[in-house]
C-alpha cells in the first residue's frame, strides 16, 4: 500500500494541474492570463475604408495626420525614451528625470512618434520585480500591431528590484 501512495499523490497532482490548465480560459484557473480583458482587443468602432456607404471625406488619403496624445509631447521625453514596467503601468522617465504614468496606446503613439538614434533605438525597456508578463505580452502585441521594427525597442534583461511609488 505503501508502494501505491507516492505514484497516486503525483498522478492526482498531475491531473489537478492539467485541468487547472485546460480550465483557465473559463475562468476557473484564479488570476493570470485568462482574467479580464486585455487592451489588445481589436477596435469595432472604427470606419472601415473600403465600406461604399461611407463618404469620400472619411475615406483615408495619402496624407495621414497622427491623432492626438492627449498633452502629451515627445520633446518632454529623451531619446531614446526610457521605459519601466511596473505592475500593469507603463512609466516613463521625463527630460526632467521625473517619472510619468502613461496608459499603453499612448505610449505605443509616443514610441511611433520618436526619433531614432544612429542605431535606430526608439526605447529602453525594464521591468520592476512585479511586473506583471500581461503587460509586457499587451506591450508587445501592440508593438507588432503598429509595425515598430523589433530592434527599434531595445529590452533589459535584468529586472529592477525596486517599485514605484
Amino acid at each position: 500500500m505503501k508502494r501505491l501512495a507516492g505514484p497516486a499523490i503525483l498522478g492526482v497532482l498531475a491531473l489537478s494541474f492539467i485541468l487547472g490548465s485546460l480550465f483557465k480560459p473559463f475562468g476557473l484557473g484564479g488570476k493570470g492570463a485568462g482574467e479580464g480583458e486585455s487592451e489588445v482587443a481589436t477596435k469595432t468602432d472604427e470606419p472601415k475604408t473600403d465600406d461604399p456607404s461611407l463618404p469620400p471625406e472619411n475615406v483615408s488619403s495619402n496624407v495621414t495626420t497622427p491623432p492626438p496624445m492627449d498633452g502629451i509631447q515627445p520633446s518632454e521625453y529623451p531619446h531614446p525614451l526610457i521605459i519601466s514596467i511596473s505592475e500593469y503601468q507603463y512609466v516613463v522617465q521625463t527630460s526632467e528625470k521625473t517619472t510619468k504614468i502613461i496608459p499603453l496606446d499612448q505610449l505605443i503613439m509616443l514610441i511611433e512618434n520618436a526619433p531614432a538614434d544612429k542605431s535606430g533605438v526608439k526605447a529602453k525597456v525594464s521591468r520592476f520585480a512585479n511586473a506583471q508578463a500581461k503587460a509586457e505580452e499587451d506591450f508587445k502585441q501592440l508593438l507588432d500591431k503598429a509595425e515598430i521594427e523589433p530592434n527599434a525597442v531595445i529590452w533589459e534583461p535584468d529586472l529592477i528590484p525596486e517599485t514605484v511609488q
